[in-house]
């Protein structure tokens, strides 16, 4: 038997974490630590690109609100991994990144894939670091596991370099305990409670948002608690849709801006004021009130009236107990509801029409009839996925995954593999735009060959719709430079890697392609023509982004 070296150590103490998965592409720089992972029993899942790899972590850490762990090569296999990366950052996801480098005595004199990784790293993690001594490699992955898990989480990198991973370790080493997760649950300050309930007490039109770190504080129920008591609108984002059921008294999704124009005070819980909310640039009169996690986006863009930072759950019940009990509010309902029954009026036309091709909505409707509350959806797209926010239901916490804040395309099959790891039980269907799939359709190669049974649904419209509609919007038809793409058939090449495809041209092919696809216990993919001119003439250049 070899001797045990650092990249055992490091699987070690991913073990104690209680990581179950790490995700990586392969590299002689790397190969001690998933070598050693795969002798512990942890599941390596290996990708056709770096970026799949990170995005993959995200997804498996937002699915299952637990770390997320990528592993990627020196050099090219790190800057492969960035913008996965960045991401994890901006959405906030306990990620570790592991990264080889080149060997320490040889830095600085060329040696192969040798380059300053940590820099490249800093912007985009909370916390990044390089390790050159075999014996503390333990210790910096317990600290690297405590970084990204704590306060506000967020990615972290940890460096080493190969000669530190190969370096023997003695057996005492290898057993020893580390301290992984540090944080406990925090209340709000009891003044600042008290003055929100105040403010709440004495609303006529309040309004209440939940966003993401709902889901991640597992605070749903909280949060519905507090809702129910003030009688107040709910309206979600990000990874909170499913977390208040569609069906609820409480609950709208088309809304939200003549809402926010008129309340007189409005709560925010868990997500930051920033262009999915319009930068805070609603009613200048209402009185604010923040609740997150950490305080760190208190007062960015507008100025609040109370910030309440702590754990989720108890700040929600703390002030749940404060308020008052209201029963009716019948006149600030009747406005929201009216409000929102014109928009819905307006898409039901949409999801209704017979034209062929199909516009985005009349798919869409057919997609709802599949899903169900064992369905998770993953949105990976621009205005197909836009389209999707507005109108498919989320059933249950957890069962709507989208890029997040920082927009970027791609993350579908990578979050759909995280998610099947995840839940097996569960069906995942992604809802791609046609040129999101060509990002990281590869990766449907690594669904096929580790058995994880996904299914894409492509909305193809021969373009990057959300770009081109505005451009020829604007500057007529010719001014579709650039975002113009073939009617190709991906669900082909789907089947070539060794999946299942279909296309689709009408609706009723719709419901029976997907039923097919998941029937098969292979990755799948449906592509449906769409009408590229369904949106046209909107000129909105923010559309779809602040879903």
């Amino acid at each position: 038997m070899p001797p045990l070296n650092a990249g055992a150590l490091v699987a070690q103490v991913l073990k104690q974490a209680g990581v179950k998965n790490l995700f990586t592409l392969c590299g002689g720089h790397i190969a001690p630590i998933y070598l050693a992972a795969a002798k512990m029993g942890i599941r390596v899942i290996d990708t056709r690109h770096e970026q799949a790899a990170a995005h993959a972590a995200d997804g498996w850490a937002r699915q299952t609100r637990s770390l997320g762990v990528v592993v990627v090569t020196a050099g090219p296999g790190a800057t492969d991994a960035v913008t996965g990366v960045a991401n994890a950052f901006f959405a906030n996801t306990p990620m570790l990144v592991l990264a080889g480098a080149a060997p320490v005595k040889e830095s600085d004199r060329g040696a192969l894939q040798e380059m300053n990784q940590i820099e490249l790293f800093k912007p985009i993690t909370k916390w990044a670091r390089r390790v050159t001594e075999p014996d503390r490699v333990g210790e910096y992955v317990a600290a690297a596991i405590r970084q990204a898990t704590s306060g506000l989480p967020g990615p972290v990198y940890l460096e080493l370099p190969i000669d530190v991973l190969l370096a023997p370790i003695n057996a005492e080493e290898m057993s020893r305990q580390h301290s992984l997760f540090a944080a406990e649950p925090s209340a709000a300050s009891a003044d600042g409670i008290m003055i929100a309930a105040s403010m709440l007490n004495s609303a006529h039109a309040p309004v209440i948002l939940g966003g993401s770190n709902l889901w991640w504080g597992e605070a749903h129920e909280a949060f519905e608690k507090m809702a129910a008591k003030l009688n107040a609108p709910i309206f979600l984002n990000g990874l909170a849709r499913g977390c208040i059921a569609p069906a609820h008294p409480l609950f709208f999704q088309h809304a939200r801006k003549e809402a926010f124009k008129q309340a007189d005070v409005v709560v925010i819980v868990g997500t930051p004021l920033d262009f999915r909310l319009g930068y805070g640039k609603f009613n200048p009169k209402a009185k604010l009130i923040l609740i997150d996690k950490t305080d760190t986006h208190f007062g960015q863009n507008r100025n609040h009236d109370v910030g309440l930072a702590g754990d989720l759950s108890l700040v929600l019940q703390e002030l749940t107990d404060a308020i008052h009990p209201v029963a009716l509010r019948q006149e600030w309902f009747d406005f929201i509801k009216q409000a929102e029954q014109k928009t819905h009026a307006e898409l039901e036309k949409m999801m209704q029409s017979d034209a062929l091709p199909m516009n985005h909505y009349r798919l869409l409707a057919e997609v709802i009839k599949f899903i169900d509350d064992k369905t998770i959806v993953i949105g990976d797209g621009g205005d197909f996925v836009a389209c999707a926010s507005r109108v498919v239901p989320v059933l249950k916490p957890g069962n709507w995954m989208d890029p997040g804040p920082f927009g970027c395309l791609g993350v579908g099959p990578s979050f759909a593999l995280a998610a099947k790891l995840a839940k097996p039980d569960h069906k995942v269907l992604i809802l791609h735009g046609d040129g999101s799939f060509g990002l990281n359709g590869m990766e449907f190669d690594t669904a096929i060959r580790h058995h994880l049974p996904i299914v894409s649904l492509i909305g193809n419209d021969s373009g990057w719709g959300q770009i081109r509609n505005p451009q020829v919007a604007l500057l007529g038809e010719k001014a579709s430079i650039a975002t113009d793409l073939a009617e190709t058939r991906y669900e082909k090449m789907v089947e070539a890697l060794g999946g299942y495809g279909e296309w689709v041209e009408k609706p009723e092919e719709v419901v029976p392609a997907l039923k097919r696809a998941f029937s098969m216990g292979v990755a799948g993919c449906v592509n449906v023509r769409i009408d590229p001119k369904t949106l046209r003439g909107t000129v909105d250049l923010m559309r779809g982004l602040s879903i």
